[in-house]
C-alpha cells in the first residue's frame, strides 16, 4: 500500500497511516550503511584519515534509530494494567523475540556462545565474550528505552493536567532529566547496572527528542521544496561537522585519533563534550532525516531500508566472508584488488542483498515483527 502523509481532510498523519514512511525507511538505510562502513575496520586494515572521517557518521548512525522510534512510535497513556501487558507484549514481539531468534542463528555459524543473555545482565565487558552475539544488542536497549518512555509518556499526562504547559516543554525536561539520570546511574551503579540499563536511559532520550521534532519534521515534509530541503540539508550538515570535529577525541603524539572516550555511542558518550555530542547527533540526524525527504523517489532505498534489521545482523558475516574468502580468491585473477575497504563494504553489501528475496520468501520473521 501507497504511503499517505495527509489523510482525506488534508490533515498530516503523524506515522504515515496509508503504508510505511518512504523517508524514514530511506533514513534507516542511509545509518545502517554507515554501520556497515564503520565496521569494515575490523576485517579489512584502515588508514588514520578512516578514523579521523569517522567521528562524522558516529554521531548519528545510530542515533537514528532511536529518534526514528520516537517519530513513528505511539505510546498510549496507561488506564489499566491491560494498557501496560498490552505494550509490553507488542514490544517483546517485535524486538526481544527477533533478538533471540538471531542469537540462535548466529550461534549455529560455530561460536557456539549461548550467553547472549549478558547483553542484557551482563557488564559492558561482557560484550567481548559473547563474540557475533554482540551486534543485536540495540535490540534489548531499544525494548528498555520505549518501556521508560512508555511510562514517563503517562507520568507527563498526569502532570499536565495539574500543570497545563506546552507538552513540548515537558518532553524537553524529560530529555534533560533522562540524561541526568543516564550519568548518575552509571556513576553510583557502575558494573551493577546491567548493561541495557547502561544505555537505555540516554536511548530514551533519543526516542523524545524524535517525539519533539515529529511536528517540525512533518511540517517540512509537507510544506518545503526539495531546494529547501536540500539547503536545510546542506546547512545541518555543515553545522553537524564542525560541531563533531571540534568535539574530536584526543589525537596521540603520533597523530593517530584515539577514541577513549568512546564508552557507547547509544550512552551519548563520545568526545570532550556530552552536550557538544548531542548537538552534532541532533544536527546530523535531522540532516539525513531531510536529505532522505529528497531520495524519496528512489524506491530501492525504501526497500533496502525497510530490511535494515537483516543489513545490521548479517554484515558480521559478509564482512568476514568477503575478506577471508572472496577478496583473496580475487587476487588471484586481478591485480591491485588487495583489501581495499570500499572493495569489501561493496561486496558485502551486495551479498546482502543476494540473500534478501530468499529471507523475504522464506524467513520473513528474521526481520518483521512476529506475531500480531
Amino acid at each position: 500500500m501507497e504511503n499517505s502523509y495527509v489523510d482525506k481532510k488534508g490533515e498530516p498523519l503523524v506515522c504515515g497511516g496509508g503504508g510505511r514512511i518512504k523517508y524514514i525507511d530511506i533514513a534507516k538505510f542511509i545509518s545502517v550503511l554507515f554501520v556497515l562502513i564503520d565496521h569494515v575496520q575490523y576485517f579489512s586494515p584502515v588508514n588514520n584519515c578512516f578514523m579521523v572521517i569517522r567521528v562524522i557518521w558516529l554521531a548519528f548512525f545510530m542515533q537514528m534509530f532511536f529518534i526514528v522510534a520516537g517519530i513513528i512510535s505511539q505510546y498510549p497513556i496507561i488506564t489499566s494494567t491491560r494498557d501496560i501487558t498490552h505494550f509490553i507484549e507488542k514490544k517483546f514481539r517485535t524486538l526481544l523475540v527477533p533478538y533471540i531468534i538471531w542469537c540462535f542463528f548466529l550461534n549455529m555459524s560455530g561460536n557456539h556462545d549461548i550467553f547472549f543473555y549478558k547483553i542484557i545482565l551482563g557488564r559492558p565487558e561482557d560484550l567481548d565474550t559473547v563474540g557475533v552475539n554482540s551486534v543485536l544488542w540495540f535490540f534489548p536497549v531499544l525494548f528498555m528505552a520505549n518501556i521508560i518512555v512508555f511510562f514517563t509518556m503517562t507520568t507527563i499526562h498526569c502532570i499536565k493536567r495539574k500543570l497545563d504547559i506546552n507538552i513540548n516543554i515537558y518532553y524537553v525536561i524529560a530529555i534533560v532529566a533522562l540524561m541526568i539520570i543516564d550519568r548518575k546511574a552509571n556513576i553510583i551503579f557502575k558494573d551493577y547496572l546491567f548493561f541495557g540499563l547502561r544505555s537505555a536511559f540516554c536511548a530514551a532520550a533519543l526516542i523524545f527528542f524524535g517525539i519533539l521534532v515529529k511536528g517540525m519534521i512533518i511540517y517540512i515534509y509537507i510544506n518545503f521544496s526539495i531546494y529547501k530541503k536540500m539547503i536545510f540539508f546542506i546547512l545541518l550538515l555543515i553545522a553537524g561537522i564542525l560541531l563533531a570535529y571540534y568535539n574530536m577525541p584526543v589525537l596521540n603524539n603520533n597523530g593517530n585519533i584515539s577514541y577513549v572516550y568512546d564508552v557507547w555511542v547509544a550512552m551519548g558518550r563520545l568526545g570532550k563534550s556530552v552536550l557538544i555530542f548531542w548537538c552534532a547527533s541532533i544536527c546530523l540526524s535531522m540532516g539525513v532525516l531531510i536529505f532522505s525527504m529528497c531520495l524519496e523517489k528512489i524506491s530501492i532505498l525504501a526497500y533496502l531500508g525497510e530490511r535494515s534489521l537483516l543489513f545490521m545482523t548479517l554484515h558480521i558475516y559478509t564482512h568476514s566472508i568477503v575478506s577471508i574468502h572472496i577478496v583473496p580468491w580475487l587476487n588471484r585473477y586481478i591485480d591491485d584488488v588487495g583489501s581495499d575497504v570500499g572493495m569489501v563494504l561493496l561486496l558485502s553489501v551486495l551479498l546482502v542483498v543476494t540473500v534478501i528475496p530468499f529471507i523475504d520468501k522464506y524467513m520473513p520473521f528474521l526481520y518483521k515483527s512476529f506475531g500480531k
